[in-house]
């Protein structure tokens, strides 16, 4: 997974981010019993690997991120798709829709040719894969990365737990249910 060597080169917190990502995802895929671990811990830590393709000014600001930003970043959802197809097509297919249902990026489905056919079930499970995965990803972001996005004075900071489980279903709602269970069974914290 020389992809996400370049990631850590690139940005050392965006790397263990997404170390985090993929080993909270394998917690999530014993949990569900939803497919091999395996499947989900690749589809957590090259979640962002399509970020080596970021300008780092926009990856790694901490307070003050614009449009601009949003928009450069939104990109590394199709990059790192592109990146790991060929190689890694079900994580492909998984890694287009960690933001798809967040109301963020891509605003549309936006797969890129994989080259490779899948039976509709197995898309369904990349689609639910994905979509859990942009859950464990937010969870993440807001429970380890010092920000402004969600501070009430404007100043970067980390949300308490109660104030980051509220985050999660404010931003997530269709994952209601879901982030209760992870938070009731310790798998958040």
């Amino acid at each position: 997974m020389a992809f996400t060597n370049v990631l850590r080169v690139k940005d050392v917190a965006s790397w263990e981010h997404s170390a985090r990502v993929g080993l909270k995802n394998v917690d999530v895929g014993r949990y569900t019993h939803i497919d091999d671990p395996r499947a989900w811990f690749y589809i957590g830590f090259m979640h962002d690997v399509g970020k080596t393709l970021t300008d780092s000014g926009s990856l790694k600001k901490a307070s003050g991120f614009g449009p601009a930003d949003k928009r450069e970043l939104d990109k590394h959802v199709v990059d790192g798709a592109r990146m790991v197809r060929g190689k890694f097509n079900f994580t492909a297919a998984g890694l287009i829709w960690h933001h798809y249902f967040s109301g963020g990026y891509p605003s549309k489905r936006m797969m890129p040719d994989l080259g490779v056919e899948f039976s509709e079930a197995t898309e369904l499970k990349a689609m639910y894969l994905g979509r859990l995965t942009g859950v464990v990803d937010f969870y993440d972001a807001i429970t380890s990365r010092k920000n402004d996005k969600f501070s009430t004075d404007g100043s970067p900071c980390l949300p308490s737990r109660e104030q980051a489980r509220e985050i999660m279903v404010k931003c997530n709602p269709d994952q209601r249910y879901f982030i209760g269970q992870l938070y009731d069974s310790g798998i958040f914290e």
